[in-house]
């Protein structure tokens, strides 16, 4: 066996799973321990829920602080996952324009979210990227508190993307298309999985809506809904066909099923749009919904596709500790857990590290800190020996010293009249190349503009409207006969604001192939490519401030900051 173990954290909305896995030689997980713990559907989000999670940890790994890793999965409801695509670019340009595109599918600050991407697809020409963010309160709160109690995660991740790693794990050989349906109590995962491809869509729709339909029908309270749900649906409590509590519980099932089915065929519909695949072959549902025969048939009567239970301890092995028949009850609840620690065998570059700044600065500087500590001892202890041991040769250097000064006085003054003209001779040299900077400004901007325009024209169908150039100081003009009479004047600017040149670019691009509607994502990308493409030029180091409207049909405005590199002034 090997030494490493992973502690999987699986914190839903209504109950928390925590399990214990080691590995073996071979990169097979046991499953050591587990616990389970409902927490109630009202402690589903915010601080009570959290609490709750600390509580149930509380109990089961209180003290226990031993030589683990930690991954925490996170509720569906609380993460949102969106799946672009961007141009395939160096990867140091391709940060930059998956940072533009969370800036506009996130719809929040970037600073108020941790976020990440990986690569789910690459066809050479775009790559497809899953884009996952959770709110930075959320997950700074959380790590807090399980960091207390000795559970300081690793990685974060949210239970769709664990739910990945999980059936690729437990079903290597499934290549073709495969639906996996996870049912939880406030949200569903609906994971569209072929060969090396997923999609992930997550949906506010789940048992909960079986339980208060329920608890509508009997008049009953949303606890006693959900057990008579639990009982009725799992067998342990036989009813006649025709008690009131059976054709309740099947009429909130039927109704259940019907919407997550259109539901599921939606789903499919937009992976298919988006990525051109095949029809899933077969759909395994997992969850607690999935636990009813009745579920599982209705769905495939409407989807018209195979249904089968998922097996998530598929090819996790049991230790001695664990009992196999208890842990096969709950294995529904354990697949995002067994994701999670499949998750350290995911390389670097594939991972979501969804770990909030301040837990990963704290955690360098811990490691760090035996290191600091041991060299300030040895500071002080080499300090304190030569400042013992030399005590009588510091107060001679002293007296040597006092007389040394004492002759350099007359030295002193003389250094001092070198240094005032050696100032007098600095501000003539800046006045030289102030002058010599402005014969060269004459000639940089017209090779400029030339470099300007060949790259518009490399676009094609594009026209700027507008240079505005930003300086620190004073208001200046610019040749408007250049690019069909493009206005561009200075703005006067406060004394405040940087002394780097600054140029405010505004235009247009048309889309030919679509007139009279908004514009194309292909359009997005050419831009995005021009804008990259500046990094390029001698001028300029940076682009700043993207901004873009699509409003007008058939035409896309822009509007962005070029910083001008200060070696090539304008």
């Amino acid at each position: 066996m090997s030494n490493l173990q992973i502690l999987s954290i699986d914190c839903g909305a209504s109950r928390v799973c925590a399990a214990l896995f080691s590995t073996t030689e071979s990169n097979e997980l046991v499953l050591d321990s587990f616990v389970f713990e409902s927490i109630g559907d009202s402690k589903g989000d915010g601080n009570e829920w959290i609490e709750s999670v600390e509580d149930v940890l509380k109990r089961a790994f209180s003290g226990k602080k031993e030589d683990r890793r930690v991954s925490l999965v996170t509720p569906g409801h609380l993460s949102l996952t969106k799946f672009i695509k961007v141009p395939n670019v160096e990867e140091s340009k391709r940060e930059r324009i998956v940072q533009f595109e969370a800036r506009q599918n996130i719809p929040y600050p970037l600073e108020e979210v941790v976020w990440d991407y990986q690569i789910v697809a690459d066809d050479g020409v775009d790559y497809d990227i899953a884009l996952t963010a959770i709110r930075l309160d959320i997950l700074e709160e959380l790590c807090e508190r399980t960091g207390a109690i000795g559970c300081e995660p690793d990685c974060i991740e949210p239970s769709g993307i664990a739910q990945v790693g999980a059936f690729r794990y437990n079903y290597p050989e499934v290549r073709g298309g495969a639906l996996l349906v996870n049912i939880g109590a406030r949200s569903s995962n609906l994971i569209f999985l072929q060969k090396d491809r997923f999609y992930v869509r997550n949906v506010a729709f789940a048992g909960n809506s079986v339980t208060l339909s329920i608890a509508s029908e009997l008049g009953l309270s949303f606890s006693e809904a959900e057990e008579l749900k639990i009982s009725i649906f799992d067998g342990s409590l036989p009813l006649e066909e025709e008690s009131k509590e059976k054709q309740a519980a099947d009429k909130a099932m039927q109704s259940f099923v019907s919407r997550f089915a259109l539901e599921v065929t939606r789903t499919v519909a937009t992976y298919r749009r988006q990525s051109g695949t095949d029809l899933p072959q077969k759909i395994y549902v997992t969850g607690g919904g999935s636990l009813s025969v009745q579920f599982r048939r209705l769905l495939e009567e409407r989807t018209k596709l195979s249904v089968e239970h998922y097996d998530p301890l598929r090819r996790v092995r049991m230790s001695s500790d664990v009992n196999e028949l208890t842990a096969k009850a709950h294995a529904h609840f354990l697949g995002e857990a067994v994701g999670a620690a499949a998750y350290h065998w995911t390389s670097e570059a594939d991972r979501l590290r969804l770990l909030p700044p301040r837990v990963i600065s704290d955690r360098i500087f811990r490691k760090r800190a035996p290191f600091y500590l041991i060299a300030v001892f040895l500071l002080v202890g080499a300090l304190g020996i030569l400042i013992l041991g030399n005590k009588a040769k510091y107060m001679a250097y002293v007296n040597k010293i006092q007389g040394i000064e004492d002759l350099m006085l007359p030295v002193d003054q003389i250094s001092r009249q070198i240094r005032l003209n050696l100032g007098m001779i600095d501000e003539a040299k800046q006045q030289m190349n102030a002058i010599k900077g402005l014969v060269e400004t004459k000639s940089n901007w017209i090779t400029f503009f030339s470099d300007l325009q060949d790259r518009l024209v490399g676009v094609e169908d594009v026209w700027l409207e507008k240079v505005q150039v930003i300086r620190g100081s004073g208001p200046s003009t610019l040749a408007s006969s250049f690019l069909g009479g493009v206005e561009a004047t200075e703005p006067e600017v406060d004394s405040d604001q940087s002394k780097a040149l600054r140029l405010n670019l505004t235009g247009r691009l048309l889309d030919k192939d679509n007139p009279v509607s908004r514009v194309s994502q292909d359009s997005f990308n050419r831009v995005k490519k021009l804008l990259v493409s500046f990094e390029d030029s001698q001028f300029i180091v940076s682009v700043e401030n993207e901004r873009f409207d699509n409003r007008q049909p058939g035409i896309l405005k822009f509007d962005f900051i070029l910083v001008v590199n200060p070696r090539k002034p304008l």
